[in-house]
């Protein structure tokens, strides 16, 4: 049995996880454990989807780990701001895994999620993105709907 490395994030108001060694693999719920459960079984789904492709499956290689910063170190500038910049940002809609638009602004892109989310509130967790580098390589985790409803009403 493989074991693939999962990256968890907390946003505001969701979790998001992602894979690094399945590019693409990612998925968002409102809690850790919906979370958990949902990239388990995103990750069983992409390598069958894989498989029935006729495309290899990435051997695991990733691993995790942790590193102590002093408290007085840890606060950066920008922290509220969920995802470094990158070269191009892809809006999700997480229930069917599709890409929908890809934006070369995290300003487009955040515009776009949330003209979907203040139409469908209950989409909020479901409907977000993800930023990639010029290589293509995934930057940060998922930002939701409902991530950035919250941090648009804090700065309101």
């Amino acid at each position: 049995m493989s074991e693939y490395a999962v990256i968890y994030e907390q946003g505001p108001t969701s979790w998001g996880a992602w894979v690094p060694d399945l590019p693409g693999c990612v998925a968002a719920g409102e809690s850790r454990g919906e979370v958990e459960q949902l990239i388990a079984e995103a990750i069983k789904a992409h390598i069958e989807s894989l498989r029935e492709q006729g495309e290899p499956v990435p051997e695991p290689s990733s691993t995790t780990g942790a590193v102590q910063v002093p408290s007085r170190l840890s606060g950066r500038p920008g922290a509220s701001d969920p995802l470094p910049r990158a070269s191009i940002y892809g809006v999700l809609y997480i229930e069917d895994g599709n890409f929908l638009n890809w934006y070369d602004r995290r300003e487009d892109a955040e515009r776009d999620v949330l003209e979907v989310v203040e139409q469908d509130r209950a989409q909020a967790t479901e409907f977000g993105y993800f930023a990639y580098d010029d290589t293509g390589e995934l930057v940060g985790g998922f930002v939701s709907g409902a991530d950035l409803l919250a941090r648009h009403s804090a700065t309101a």
